[in-house]
C-alpha cells in the first residue's frame, strides 16, 4: 500500500472539509514529489534507479478526498512501485514508472492539487506535471524523466501550488545488527537545521509477562533539519509496540509515530 494513515482528518480549507497527508518530499536527484513516510522504502528514483532522497526537502503535505472546487484538479495518485505522485486521470495513459511499466494506483488516496492560484504562506508554486511520465516535478530544476532519461517537460502544464509545511516528520523501524543488538531506528526531517531533537520513547515486549521500557534521548539534526538515531532495545522477546515522540527543542514542535508487532 502506498499511503499509510499519516494524515490530519477534517482539515478545513475555508468552508470545505478535507483530509491532508504529510510525509511527502522532493527528491534532489529527479525533482519528483514522492511519499517518504515509509521507513524502509523511499520508492525508486529515475535518475539512478536507487531510492528517492529527501536531503534539503521541505516537509510537503497533499490534500485528498477534496470536493469539487475551482482551480483544484482531481485525479492525482501515488504509485506503490515508485512512491511518486502522478496524474492518473487519463483512462488510457497512466504515465511511466521508474520501477518499470506504467504507474499503478493500488491503495492510493484520491489526491487533488491546486493550480494557477496565488501561493499562500507556507506553500510553493512552480510545480509542473510532465506529459511524458505524468509525474509531478519542481519546474525550475526539471530533474529526470523516467520516460526517456532526459529532463522533465513542463509543456501545457498548469502551475501547481504545493503546501510546504514546516511540520516535523519521523518514521520508525525495528532493526537488528549482528553482534550489536536490537534497535528502534528513528529517522526525522523538517526539524531546525543543526538543532537539537529530544526523543521520548516507550517500548513494550510481547509474551507473558509483558515488559516495558521508557526513556529520553537527545540527538542533533544536520544542516538540512534531518536526523537518524538508534534507540537500544533491552527487552527480551518480540517488540509488540514502540512509540516515539520527537520534540524540536528550538521551536517545541513535535512529531510522533508508533509501530506494532515487530
Amino acid at each position: 500500500m502506498s499511503s499509510p494513515p499519516s494524515v490530519d482528518r477534517r482539515h478545513s480549507k475555508g468552508s470545505i472539509d478535507m483530509t491532508r497527508q504529510h510525509g511527502w518530499a522532493s527528491c534532489p536527484k529527479c525533482q519528483g514529489l514522492h511519499f517518504a513516510g515509509f521507513h524502509n522504502f523511499k520508492g525508486v528514483c529515475p535518475a539512478d534507479g536507487g531510492p528517492h532522497e529527501q536531503t534539503g526537502s521541505f516537509a510537503y503535505e497533499i490534500d485528498f478526498d477534496v470536493p469539487e472546487e475551482a482551480n483544484v484538479q482531481h485525479g492525482w495518485a501515488s504509485c506503490p512501485k515508485c512512491q511518486g505522485l502522478h496524474f492518473a486521470g487519463f483512462p488510457d495513459f497512466k504515465g511511466v514508472c521508474p520501477a518499470g511499466g506504467p504507474h499503478e494506483q493500488t491503495g492510493s488516496f484520491a489526491y487533488a492539487l491546486s493550480f494557477d492560484v496565488p501561493p499562500q504562506p507556507g506553500s510553493q508554486p512552480e510545480w509542473r506535471s510532465c506529459p511524458k511520465c505524468q509525474g509531478l516535478f519542481f519546474g525550475p530544476f526539471r530533474g529526470r524523466c523516467p520516460a526517456d532519461g532526459g529532463p522533465h517537460s513542463a509543456e501545457n502544464s498548469f502551475n501547481y501550488v504545493v503546501i510546504g509545511s514546516p511540520r516535523p516528520f519521523i518514521t520508525l523501524g525495528a532493526v537488528t545488527r549482528p553482534g550489536e543488538g536490537r534497535f528502534i531506528e528513528v529517522a526525522g526531517r523538517g526539524f531546525t537545521p543543526a538543532g537539537t531533537v529530544e526523543l521520548n520513547y516507550h517500548i513494550k515486549s510481547g509474551g507473558s509477562p509483558t515488559t516495558t521500557t521508557s526513556g529520553q534521548k537527545a540527538v542533533a539534526a544536520d544542516g538540512s533539519g534531518v536526523f537518524k538515531a538508534l534507540i537500544t532495545v533491552t527487552l527480551s522477546g518480540d517488540i509488540s509496540f514502540a512509540g516515539v515522540k520527537a520534540v524540536d527543542v528550538a521551536t517545541s514542535r513535535s512529531a510522533s509515530q508508533s509501530i506494532e508487532g515487530q
